[in-house]
């Protein structure tokens, strides 16, 4: 009975303790990969500002040559 005891807790300090040094190795692993994670995010949120700024340019562009075009033909026709 006494033995039991003594390998019960020793069961639970082993668990333990590989609980414990199994979170150590997923927290070593997981805090480069959140600092990779907000770089991959702040770059993917530049370049969605970007291809909106491009967009932006591109419409104001084709409305100038649609205008340019109208002006052209109005004074040749």
């Amino acid at each position: 009975m006494y033995e039991e005891g003594i390998m019960a807790r020793m069961e639970s300090m082993i668990k333990s303790e590989i609980v414990r040094l199994s979170s150590r190795e997923v927290r070593k692993v997981l805090v480069p990969l959140r600092r990779d994670v907000r770089l991959l995010k702040g770059a993917i949120s530049q370049l969605r500002k970007n291809v909106a700024k491009l967009e932006r340019i591109k419409t104001r562009q084709e409305k100038g040559e649609a205008e340019t075009k109208k002006q052209i033909s109005g004074i040749s026709g």
